[in-house]
């Protein structure tokens, strides 16, 4: 008994640390600023059975950004003959600001950006996914970052164009929130940004043409990678020392899945890249060390030892049911100081349901790390597909 109260109180301790290392550089470190800058950038939207209304948004959006801009559109050989319709009619409307390509057979994502950074004639690349809204001036903001040279990426916020669908999607909306302007924005003081954003991030195009081959290639258990595009672009920009920067001000929205399923489904593709990244970082982390090698060794370490201390409280709960109250109180508090940015902005219906969310991730999404764990060499996509059942 004396073991599992040493080892539930470390872990305990090490979550309040963490949540601390996570308010520090909002707080005591002030963020950069970045001067207007003015150059063309080729923004890259790939494309793969795309419902008609969504795809015809996410365009329109796209040429109406401000800045110099060309718009290159890949389609990665769509069944779905109304996605490309959509893309003709665009590329008719505008010729003189889309090029268009279809790809001849399905390959993935990473093809269809690879066939469109090799198009670009810009030195910036601006990756949309073809279900993001981009705001008018989502590119200038995100842009500014690369008037420092040591800047290699960079990326937006994206919150949820489809919050008000149901309970699941209002949640969510609440969970980006947090994983931009708090997780996001805390690493970008230091210029460590994991993750850059598949619906709205900015690459200088030297930076990642090196890596190309190795990117459409990646070999993972002996398994192609199909997934985790945004992670292995990211951890290429770190691994070369350049650092990787994330902007609120460049704002975009997205569609999230509406059904727990499919919803489960993302997250567990999300697990998967994680930990595959993040081992590969690793011994690139170790030698660089600071907050890389504290996020790196942090991120894959804590769901171990947090899955023994849950077991352990459910198990203490079972036997002793006068404990649940306790377990629930330090859930919601622990949620709440989680939650301190959005009490600040005063937002506290993003709050309310950022506390809903963490019941949600205590007996679902942190699980799925160990599934993800078991199940590493099978690339299934998962939720392909998923929005050709949404309404056009």
């Amino acid at each position: 008994m004396i073991t599992i109260f040493v080892i539930t109180f470390t872990y305990a301790v090490l979550a309040f640390f963490y949540i601390v290392y996570r308010y520090y550089p909002i707080v005591r470190l002030r963020p950069k600023d970045y001067v207007l800058l003015k150059q063309k950038v080729s923004i890259i939207v790939p494309v793969y059975n795309e419902p008609p209304a969504n795809l015809r948004r996410c365009l329109q959006s796209v040429v109406d950004v401000d800045g110099e801009k060309e718009i290159i559109v890949v389609d990665d050989c769509s069944p779905m003959e109304e996605t490309a319709a959509v893309i003709r009619k665009y590329q008719a409307r505008y010729p003189d600001l889309i090029k268009t390509f279809r790809q001849e057979t399905n390959m993935g994502k990473r093809h269809a950006q690879v066939r469109a950074i090799n198009e670009a004639s810009s030195e910036i690349i601006v990756t949309v996914d073809s279900d993001t809204l981009v705001s008018k001036d989502a590119i200038w903001e995100l842009i500014k970052p690369f008037s420092d040279p040591s800047v290699g990426a960079s990326t937006g916020e994206v919150l949820i164009e489809n919050n008000s669908t149901n309970f699941l999607t209002s949640l969510l909306q609440a969970r980006y929130w947090a994983a931009f302007n708090f997780e996001r924005e805390g690493l970008s003081r230091f210029g460590v940004v994991t993750c850059c954003s598949g619906p709205l991030s900015a690459y200088r195009k030297p930076f990642i043409w090196k890596h190309l081959d190795d990117y459409i290639n990646e070999n993972f258990l002996g398994e192609i990678c199909t997934f985790g595009d945004d992670r292995h672009l990211t951890r290429m920009v770190l691994q070369d020392g350049h650092k990787v920067v994330y902007t609120q001000k460049a704002k975009a929205k997205t569609y999230v899945p509406d059904s727990l399923k499919d919803f489960l489904k993302q997250q567990l593709r999300w697990k998967k890249s994680f930990i595959r990244e993040s081992s590969l970082i690793f011994p690139y982390a170790l030698k660089r060390g600071g907050v890389l090698l504290l996020e790196t060794f942090s991120g894959l370490a804590m769901p171990v030892m947090g899955a023994y201390v849950r077991i352990v409280l459910v198990i203490l709960v079972i036997r002793y049911p006068f404990m649940l109250p306790y377990y629930l109180v330090m859930m919601i508090i622990t949620a709440t100081i989680r939650s301190l940015l959005m009490i600040e902005r005063k937002d506290w219906k993003l709050w309310f349901r950022n506390i809903q969310y963490a019941f949600v991730h205590e007996t679902m999404i942190f699980w799925l790390f160990f599934v993800a764990l078991l199940t590493l060499n099978h690339n299934q996509w998962g939720t392909r597909g998923l929005k050709t059942r949404r309404k056009a």
